[in-house]
């Protein structure tokens, strides 16, 4: 339904008549708000993957409606999209800290274990297992511009997800960021295979590393367009480290030079996508010689166009539409 504007009673309908439904994608649709969520959670009890990215009037009581429904409530609910544009840091904070004290104490009753929260989470390899096993899969927020520290905490204990969104991120701080990720702060992050964080200006050369110690050696996607302290120390440490990447996007990083890319015929296998649009420091000669190798690999430039392609080619912008996802370069 992306896109798709709903009008007068259409969501109710839907729930009262699709009770089983599992998936609902209601991306950019507009009309959608938080009465719309809530007639949701009250009917869509099996709900597992819910998208309203795109809806900018969601705001926190979307979020404390989504709390009190049975998707959340019982575990089902493992897929998020947010928009974010209307959220606070103090109700996307309660929301998440909420829906982990949901989890652990389903966990902690299951066990027999006494009151566990989530700032000290206990060292039990059964809890830590179902902790992992059964919880949040993905969460996305594609505008987090007022989204803070406070809610890092929380995330970084969200053990099951396996993708993680915080686009536009632009209160958090390199401290919080590195502890979000870091094993030696306690992280339960090691499994993410998705990380952007598009425009989060606090992410440099010690976040990367805290990433790449904390889940690197899994990841097979990583956003950091428009992340500016990143240097070639930054990633140098990401070719080293994260063996598995597919799609490696660094959108509008002037800084990088690239001289490592040298190496992605062998410290890179499984890369596809690399994508260095509006990177203007990046050697051109370096990119065409990786492009001769990696023929199967797809390397944008600074101009957003494949290197080494002909000049009917797929560009950034129409591998984007074809992987059913917004470009690539938006900003």
């Amino acid at each position: 339904m992306h896109g798709f504007r709903p009008q007068g009673g259409f969501l109710r309908i839907l729930v009262s008549r699709c009770k089983r439904l599992e998936a609902l994608n209601l991306s950019h649709c507009t009309n959608v708000g938080n009465d719309g969520v809530q007639e949701i959670t009250r009917g869509l009890t099996l709900l597992r993957r819910l998208n309203l990215d795109g809806i900018q009037w969601i705001t926190d009581e979307a979020l404390e409606a989504l709390l009190e429904g049975r998707a959340v409530q019982n575990g089902t609910l493992c897929c998020i999209w947010l928009d974010g544009f209307e959220l606070s840091a103090t109700g996307f904070s309660n929301f998440l800290s909420r829906l982990l004290d949901i989890h652990i104490s389903k966990i902690a009753s299951h066990l027999g274990l006494p009151s566990v929260s989530s700032r000290r989470l206990p060292d039990n390899p059964k809890f830590l297992e179902l902790l992992r096993a059964d919880g949040l899969e993905i969460l996305s927020i594609s505008f987090a511009e007022y989204i803070d520290d406070s809610c890092l905490p929380h995330i970084a204990c969200l053990a099951s997800l396996v993708e993680l969104a915080l686009r536009k991120g632009r209160l958090f701080t390199s401290q919080a960021l590195c502890d979000t990720f870091s094993p030696a702060r306690q992280s339960q992050l090691r499994y993410l295979r998705h990380l952007d964080l598009t425009d989060c200006p606090a992410v440099n050369d010690a976040v990367v590393k805290a990433i790449c110690e904390g889940c690197g050696s899994l990841l097979v996607a990583l956003f950091l367009n428009w992340c500016w302290s990143v240097t070639d120390v930054g990633l140098v440490r990401i070719l080293e480290t994260c063996h598995r990447l597919q799609h490696l996007s660094l959108v509008g990083n002037h800084v990088i030079i690239g001289e490592s890319f040298r190496n992605l015929p062998t410290s890179q296998p499984y890369l596809r996508i690399l994508n260095l649009a509006q990177c203007n420091q990046v050697l051109d000669s370096v990119l065409s010689s990786v492009a001769v190798q990696m023929q199967d690999l797809y390397i944008f430039d600074y101009f957003g166009e494949r290197v080494g392609g002909s000049l009917d080619d797929v560009c950034q912008f129409d591998l984007a539409r074809s992987m059913n996802k917004v470009p690539i370069c938006e900003h």
